[in-house]
């Protein structure tokens, strides 16, 4: 088992790479505005999306879960939704392509249906046989502005150490990202 200091170091190594991958994806002025409200906004949490190479479903026990686990670490008050985000996407092996499409998929969500908090976060879980592939994250504000996307997957050591069989070691992976992530924000 790692030490908390090994994993943490992990997830600023992560963090740190995110920008690269999902910078042109995210508005400047809405993570600004995120990183400068961290722990005060409101987050409604989706149900994660769930996609493997025979379909997709939803993980509605994943949206409850990580609203606690936000909350507790307070980084936000985040509340469970059990609205489905409709995605129309086929497996890809790009994961940069399914963030892509996910995120627009929200978007589209997002400024359909308003939602009633700052902010609202849909996670997708991209599940190969034994575990997971990658982990993927959207954040929109409430106008369906991107203001912070995520991706773990093999090329990250965390990913690589961590447990990703169910949705539910997914779920808490994600959190402790985006504990990094929100907490060590600039």
């Amino acid at each position: 088992m790692r030490s908390k200091h090994t994993l943490g170091f992990l997830a600023i190594l992560l963090i740190l790479a995110l920008p690269i991958s999902c910078g042109d994806l995210v508005d400047a002025n809405a993570a600004k505005a995120l990183r400068e409200s961290i722990g005060r906004e409101t987050v409604t949490v989706f149900p994660a999306f769930v996609l493997d190479t025979e379909g997709h479903t939803y993980s509605a026990g994943a949206s409850p879960l990580i609203a606690e686990l936000l909350t507790t670490e307070g980084l936000g008050i985040a509340q469970p939704s059990g609205r489905e985000i409709p995605v129309q996407m086929a497996w890809q092996m790009n994961d940069a392509s399914l963030l892509r499409e996910c995120a627009s998929d929200l978007v589209a969500y997002v400024r359909a249906n308003p939602i009633s908090t700052d902010y609202a976060l849909f996670p997708q879980f991209l599940m190969g046989e034994t575990r997971a592939r990658a982990i993927q994250c959207v954040a929109v504000d409430s106008r369906g502005r991107v203001a912070f996307a995520l991706v773990l997957n093999g090329q990250n050591p965390l990913f690589r150490q961590a447990p990703t069989a169910t949705t539910e070691d997914c779920s808490r992976l994600l959190n402790l990202a985006l504990r990094s992530a929100w907490r060590g924000a600039p």
